[in-house]
């Protein structure tokens, strides 16, 4: 269960980071290679939940 807790809590803030600098909008090349960051952490606990509610 913590496992599933935690890759929730980090697909939401990964949400909510693509939202923020989707608003912001994307002037630097820091916030860009952030939403990089953002889509493979997503990516990555999304995968993590569809595997554990597979098993």
């Amino acid at each position: 269960m913590k496992t599933n807790k935690y890759q929730i809590a980090m697909s939401t803030l990964a949400i909510i980071g693509l939202i923020i600098t989707f608003f912001t909008g994307l002037e630097s090349l820091g916030k860009l290679i952030i939403k990089i960051l953002l889509v493979v952490i997503l990516i990555v606990s999304v995968t993590g939940l569809i595997k554990d509610f597979s098993k």
